[in-house]
């Protein structure tokens, strides 16, 4: 496994970003990094993606634009491509300076972003949760934005 920082450029999905990894010296490499065992609902029609489908991905991407554009990450890596050529991997992420890491896929799949697992209850994600209530209520204000109620 190998270990990086990087910064986050740009956001394609919820589950796959470019992010400029900092590889010493100065020296900086953009990189397209699709999250390990994440599987975010599309924002866009493909395949059978449904109308439904295509709005929370939407706002999943909204969302991680949100928290992670220009956040500074940690990358963890086989340096393994995946089916369509992206580098897959894990990131953690610091939310405030005092903050403890959040791992980036359990975050998403504690929310409900991944089509495979289910969201933990709300009141669970604001009262007991290791994540901070901001991130819980801007995922919540995202998708009442774009009319998804769940």
């Amino acid at each position: 496994m190998y270990e990086y920082n990087g910064i986050v450029h740009r956001v394609v999905d919820g589950d796959t970003m470019e992010i400029d990894v900092d590889l010493g010296f100065e020296c900086y490499r953009r990189v397209t990094f699709r999250i390990l065992e994440l599987d975010t609902y599309e924002s866009r029609l493909i395949g059978t993606t449904t109308e439904y489908e295509k709005k929370k991905g939407i706002a999943i991407k909204e969302f991680v634009e949100e928290i992670l554009t220009d956040r500074e990450v940690q990358i963890l890596s086989q340096m393994k491509k995946g089916f369509y050529k992206r580098y897959l991997c894990q990131i953690n992420f610091k939310y405030n300076e005092y903050a403890l890491p959040i791992y980036f896929r359990e975050l998403m799949v504690d929310l409900g972003c991944d089509k495979k697992a289910g969201a933990l209850p709300l009141t669970t994600l604001l009262e007991g949760s290791a994540y901070p209530s901001e991130i819980v209520q801007l995922y919540e204000d995202i998708k009442k934005k774009h009319g998804i109620l769940e």
